[in-house]
Parts: structure tokens; C-alpha cells; sequence
């Protein structure tokens, strides 16, 4: 009798619920500058509790030593080049390095690397591949002792990603990236769109779901300013002090973050007390076309003839009838205006695109910072690239006129501008689309698109108006199709893409999956 009350008594305990195993919460780190700097940052992670670190690099050997001795645990990424496999397995065998993973690309090319490379590594080390991209996006499958970790910088539901992955992947499946992408200090309150407080506690968030959704394990990118790679510019330490996202991350190595008391601040002290560059070069077009159509009616004319009559304006510009100064004059500020508005803004709109960003991250470092550069100053890279169209512009122009008049064919310097110049009359449409207010990624992108594609079709209408009304040898048309500013600006960018070693199929790749 007694056993049968004591098998009551356990069957009417209330049983107490499985405590799950908090995430392991880590931090992305690019090793950079001399041993002393990388100690001196894994010191840092060291106090604030860190305990995992995803280095894009691999570290010096002092600073390997102490993370060794501060009790850190590195997650070291590969990436072509890789070292060589005996220098590689010494490395691996040193105890500070918990894990290895691939960090290229995931083309059919990058995942044969992989394949070779993962079968050379010691069966101990966690063996992890980043993929910044969903799973429709890889070339390959993993096996399942391979941890896929994804990249959700930027994505709305960050979440959504994870849960695809783990759908497609028999293996573990955690974070390689959580974070946005730009750091921003202006407005003090987490209520401030952007602002640094209003991205910890975003972090805040991410955070808690990263324990309460059963991730394994995720990394914050990225660790400081010499941690970030090319314009993904959130870092959570700034000169070995933590940051509000550096806290929040500090406080949620062992569970679910406390709430932080940010102040609230206010989206007015944001507001800007002047209108933008962007705002004035936009309301400039306007104002140019509508002087340009009622002040100069010569202007008016050849736009609309060469929409419309196309015959009627290879026959005007034959006779020389309206390649004026003015007119000339008139549309070529016109067409730069467009250009540089237009391009300033979409630069400033590829800061806050992920696939345009993950893009530029694929890029070699030597580009990175060119690009860089040009992302952080979209209106001096558009002027740069605007001056550059235009003097290339002229240049074609010069080289077209004398060569034609080198061969017998009597033809002007303007009336071989203007061949070259109106095929861009769609310059002034594409910067009104890029200036539209626009939800999502989509609109951007097929602006970048158009301007490629437009830039291609100018150089064929331009030899092909010259064909037609110049009536040139054949050898100077395929030359002027060959040298217009359009095939230039196309040239270029395929070789600075094929000298760098840029893997075109993965970029697309993450322009379309990211």
C-alpha cells in the first residue's frame, strides 16, 4: 500500500519544466593593426563576457595566445586565398580556435572549395558555413555536422530566414550576423528612426528571441570600426569601450537581455533645419526642363523631333539646322543635372539596401575601399561620375569630328555633339524615379539596371544616328560605337570587375536571394 501512495504522491508532483540552454552569444572581429590593437580588443570582449568571437581573419599569433588565455573561444572564417593545408591544420590545432568556416561564395565553384577544404580539417572543430543568402541561393547542401550559420543583417524578419534554413538543413543552424548596417549618432532616444539608441533596442529584441527561439549560437556584427567591412558600418565598440549595443550585448551572454532605460527622445531633433542637396538638385531639374522647353523653343524642337519624327531630326541635324550653341549648351546641363541628382541619390539609397550592400561586401578589399568611399559621399561620387561621362562625352566628340573630317566627310563639332548627347534624354525621367518615394529594394535595383542597359543603348544609338545621317565608313561607326562614353562607362566596369578577381555569379547571386 505504501508504494501505491507514493506512486500517487510523484504521478501529483507538478513537474518542473526543462530549462533550455541559453544561445551562445558572440561577436564578428576582423583582425587589423599591430599585435598590441588585437590584444588589447580580446581583452575588451574578455570583460564584457564575451566569450565567442567570429574573426573574418585570421589573428596574430600573440593575439591567438591570449585569447587562449582569457578563455575566448574563436570562430576563424575562410575565404579564398586560403593558406596552405599544413600551415592551415597548424593553425587549427591551437586550442583558442573552437571552430573554422567557409566565408566565400556559395557558386557551384566556391562550394567545390569548400568541399576540398573541409575534408583537410581536424574532426574536432565545428565546421561551419556562412550563408548570406536563402537557401535557393546555394549551389550546394551541407552535411549534417556542418552548422549553417546565416547572415540576417538588415532582413525585416531576421527570423524568417533562420526557420528556412532550418526547414532545408538536417544540421545546426545559427546566426553568422544580427545587426543593422549603419551606425548612426545623430538624435539621442531609442524613438529617433535610426539613431543609435533606436538600433540597441532593436538589438534588444533580436536578442531576446536569439535565447527564446532556440538559436544555437549568434554573432553581433560587428565588434568596432576596424571590425567593419566595407560600408556595413554598425560596430558595437568604439575605442575598446562598449557602446548601447555593446551593453545590450554584454548582457545577453547568459539569457534574454534586462530592459534598458534608453531615454525616448524625440524625431524632431532629427529634422533638418535645411533643405537637402538631393532636394535642391531635384527641384533644379524641374526648373531647368521647364526653362529649357518655354525659354528655348530650338530646344523644344529637337527633343520633341527626336522622340516623334525621328526622320525629320536626322534631317535637321543633316542641314545643321538645330545644333546650336544654346541648345546644346542648354541640354548638356540638363542631362549632367540628371545624372548627378539622380546618382547621388540612389548612392544614398544603396547605404541602406542589403543586397546592394552584401554585394559590395563580396567585392575584394581593394575595391571595398574605393566603393567605400564613393557610398559614404554619394554626391561627390556622382559628380565624379557625372564629370567623367561628360568629359568623356567630349573627347568622343573631338575624335568623331576630326576623323570624319580626315576621311572627306564634311560634319561639324556640334553636329557630332549632338548625335552624342541626345540619346541620354531619359536621364532626366530616371532621376525623377530615383527621387520617388518608394517601399522595399525592388525600385532601386531596376534603376541600377536601367542605368547599365541605358548606358549601352546610347552607345548603339549614337553610331546608329551617326550611320544614318552622317553616312560615315563603316570602320568609323563600329569605332564610335566602340568609344562612346556609354561602352566606356561599361568597359570599365567589367574590367576593374575582372582585374580585382570580382566572382560575378555570386554577386548576382546576392542581389537576387539576399
Amino acid at each position: 500500500m505504501r508504494f501505491l501512495w507514493a506512486a500517487v504522491v510523484l504521478i501529483l508532483l507538478p513537474v518542473a519544466p526543462a530549462v533550455s540552454q541559453p544561445a551562445s552569444i558572440g561577436v564578428v572581429w576582423t583582425p587589423t593593426g599591430p599585435s598590441e590593437t588585437q590584444v588589447q580588443a580580446l581583452r575588451t570582449m574578455r570583460d564584457a563576457g564575451l566569450r565567442h568571437v567570429r574573426a573574418a581573419a585570421w589573428p596574430r599569433p600573440e593575439a591567438l595566445q591570449a585569447a587562449h588565455t582569457f578563455g575566448l573561444q574563436l570562430y576563424i572564417d575562410l575565404a579564398p586565398p586560403v593558406a596552405d593545408p599544413s600551415v592551415l591544420r597548424e593553425r587549427l590545432a591551437h586550442p583558442a580556435v573552437r571552430g573554422v568556416g567557409w566565408a566565400g561564395s556559395l557558386t557551384t565553384r566556391g562550394c567545390a572549395r569548400w568541399n576540398a577544404l573541409r575534408s583537410t580539417l581536424p574532426p574536432s572543430s565545428m565546421r561551419y558555413v556562412v550563408a548570406p543568402v536563402a537557401p535557393a541561393g546555394v549551389a550546394c547542401s551541407f552535411d549534417a555536422s556542418t552548422t549553417v550559420l546565416a547572415d540576417v543583417r538588415m532582413l525585416d524578419r531576421p527570423f524568417a530566414r533562420w526557420y528556412q534554413w532550418r526547414a532545408a538543413h538536417a544540421g545546426p543552424v545559427g546566426l553568422a550576423a544580427l545587426g543593422p548596417a549603419r551606425m548612426l549618432t545623430d538624435g539621442q532616444g531609442w524613438q529617433v528612426p535610426r539613431s543609435m539608441l533606436a538600433q540597441a533596442r532593436t538589438l534588444e529584441h533580436l536578442l531576446e528571441q536569439v535565447h527564446t527561439r532556440g538559436v544555437p549560437i549568434a554573432f553581433t556584427a560587428a565588434w568596432s570600426t576596424t571590425s567593419v567591412q566595407g560600408p556595413l558600418r554598425f560596430h558595437i565598440a568604439e575605442s575598446d569601450s562598449l557602446l548601447p549595443p555593446g551593453k545590450v550585448v554584454a548582457a545577453s551572454t547568459t539569457g534574454p537581455p534586462p530592459p534598458f532605460a534608453w531615454p525616448t527622445g524625440s524625431v524632431s531633433t532629427i529634422a533638418r533645419a535645411f533643405p537637402t542637396s538631393t532636394t535642391l538638385a531635384i527641384w533644379g531639374l524641374v526648373l531647368g526642363l521647364m526653362g529649357v522647353f518655354v525659354r528655348l523653343p530650338t530646344a523644344r524642337r529637337t527633343v520633341l523631333r527626336y522622340l516623334f519624327t525621328h526622320g525629320f531630326y536626322r534631317a535637321s541635324l543633316r542641314e545643321g539646322r538645330d545644333a546650336t550653341g544654346p541648345t546644346l549648351a542648354a541640354l548638356g546641363l540638363l542631362v549632367g543635372g540628371a545624372l548627378w541628382s539622380g546618382g547621388q541619390v540612389l548612392v544614398d539609397r544603396a547605404t541602406w539596401l542589403r543586397p546592394i550592400l552584401l554585394g559590395l561586401e563580396a567585392l575584394p578589399p581593394s575595391l571595398q575601399s574605393w566603393v567605400d568611399v564613393g557610398m559614404t559621399h554619394p554626391g561627390f561620387a556622382a559628380a565624379v561620375v557625372t564629370l567623367a561621362l561628360g568629359g568623356a562625352l567630349l573627347f568622343w566628340t573631338t575624335a568623331v569630328a576630326l576623323g570624319l573630317q580626315a576621311v572627306g566627310t564634311p560634319v561639324s563639332w556640334s553636329q557630332v555633339l549632338m548625335m552624342g548627347l541626345l540619346p541620354w534624354w531619359g536621364a532626366p525621367l530616371w532621376a525623377f524615379g530615383a527621387a520617388a518615394p518608394a517601399v522595399g529594394t525592388a525600385l532601386p535595383l531596376v534603376l541600377f539596371a536601367i542605368a547599365f542597359a541605358a548606358a549601352a543603348w546610347s552607345a548603339l544609338r549614337t553610331a546608329y544616328d551617326l550611320h544614318r545621317t552622317i553616312h560615315p565608313p563603316l570602320s568609323i561607326t563600329l569605332g564610335a560605337a566602340l568609344c562612346a562614353p556609354g561602352s566606356i562607362l561599361l568597359f570599365a566596369v567589367v574590367g576593374i570587375a575582372y582585374s580585382t578577381g570580382v566572382d560575378g555569379r555570386w554577386v548576382l547571386q546576392l542581389l537576387v536571394h539576399a
